[in-house]
C-alpha cells in the first residue's frame, strides 16, 4: 500500500476543498437571496459534486493513458522512477503557476451576480465548477494508473469524501472567517503547498 500517495490525496483534497474562491460566489448568493442553511447546503452539495465528479472523470481518463504508457515503458524505464519524475515536474509546475498568480479562474463573482435569475446564477456557477477541475490531483491519478488500478479507486473515493465534507465547511464558517482571513493570500499559498506536497510525495514514492 502506497501510504504516501493516499496521504497526499487527503491533503490535496482538504486543501482544495477549503479554497475560498470556489465558494465566495455561493456565499454572496446566499446573502443576496437570504437562503437558509438547508437550501444553501443543497446548492453547495450540487456544485461540489459537479466539481468533484468532473475531476474524477478527467482523472480516470489520465489513469487510463498512464496505464497504457506504463505497459510500453515497463521493460525500458522503472515505473516508480517515471511516476516520481512526473509528480516532481507537476509539483514544480504548480508552484510556478501559483507563484506568478496564474490561478486560471473560469468564473468571477461579478459575472455570477449579474445574471438576472437565481436559476441562471446557479447554472453559471455549475458551469464554472464543471470547467475548473482540481488539476493537482490528476498527477496522483497518473501515478495510480501506472501502479495499480486499486489506487485509482482509493484516490477517487478519498477525494470525493474529503472534498465534499470540506466544501460544506464553508456553509457554517464563511461569514466569520471572511472577516478574519485574506482569501487571496490563502489561495496563493494553497497552490504553493499543493505543488510542494506533490514533490514530497514523489520523493517518498521513489525511496520507500
Amino acid at each position: 500500500m502506497k501510504i504516501e500517495i493516499l496521504t497526499t490525496v487527503v491533503f490535496l483534497s482538504l486543501l482544495h476543498g477549503v479554497i475560498p474562491s470556489h465558494w465566495v460566489p455561493v456565499m454572496a448568493l446566499k446573502k443576496q437571496h437570504k437562503w437558509n442553511t438547508l437550501y444553501t447546503f443543497r446548492i453547495v452539495s450540487l456544485l461540489s459534486s459537479a466539481h468533484i465528479l468532473s475531476t474524477i472523470l478527467i482523472g480516470i481518463g489520465i489513469s487510463l493513458l498512464s496505464y497504457l504508457l506504463g505497459s510500453f515503458l515497463i521493460h525500458t524505464v522503472s515505473v516508480k522512477l517515471f511516476s516520481s519524475f512526473v509528480l516532481i515536474v507537476l509539483g514544480f509546475y504548480f508552484i510556478y503557476r501559483h507563484h506568478y498568480h496564474h490561478h486560471f479562474h473560469l468564473y468571477h463573482e461579478n459575472q455570477i451576480m449579474q445574471q438576472k435569475t437565481v436559476r441562471k446564477q446557479i447554472s453559471a456557477l455549475m458551469l464554472g465548477m464543471l470547467l475548473s477541475p482540481c488539476m493537482e490531483i490528476t498527477g496522483l491519478y497518473f501515478v495510480g494508473g501506472m501502479l495499480d488500478w486499486k489506487y485509482v479507486v482509493y484516490i477517487s473515493f478519498i477525494y470525493f469524501i474529503v472534498s465534499f465534507v470540506s466544501s460544506v465547511f464553508w456553509i457554517f464558517f464563511f461569514d466569520e472567517l471572511s472577516r478574519r482571513l485574506n482569501f487571496h493570500q490563502i489561495e496563493h499559498y494553497s497552490g504553493l503547498l499543493s505543488g510542494a506536497s506533490l514533490i514530497v510525495s514523489a520523493v517518498l514514492l521513489y525511496f520507500i
